[in-house]
């Protein structure tokens, strides 16, 4: 259930309630996880095939970012499937982290 290499990274939700981690030592995927009564529930390990290398929230909390080493970063719903919204190309390396603008 949880990661097989070191944690790369932690994103919390604005509510608190979700959060999503990356690992870059399990070749993928980031897991959206749910923290509820003090317990901590996987809600779905994402599609993502590559290390992934930062995780950020958007302001809002209804969508989530991965940066990967497959030179892209994708924007993924936060909600309880973890559906994948876009694909951001262009890279010509690793991306390391990723952040939302306010």
């Amino acid at each position: 259930e949880g990661h097989m290499g070191g944690i790369r990274g932690i994103a919390w939700s604005p509510n608190g309630k979700t959060f999503v981690s990356s690992s870059s030592g399990d070749k993928g995927p980031a897991k959206l996880w749910k923290v509820s009564d003090g317990t901590l529930e996987l809600v779905t390990a994402l599609s993502e095939r590559h290390n992934v290398m930062a995780v950020a929230y958007s302001p809002d909390g209804a969508t989530f970012a991965t940066a990967s080493s497959d030179d892209h970063v994708r924007v993924w719903r936060a909600d309880d499937d973890g559906t994948l919204l876009g694909t951001l190309k262009g890279h010509k390396e690793t991306v390391f982290c990723v952040a939302f603008a306010p």
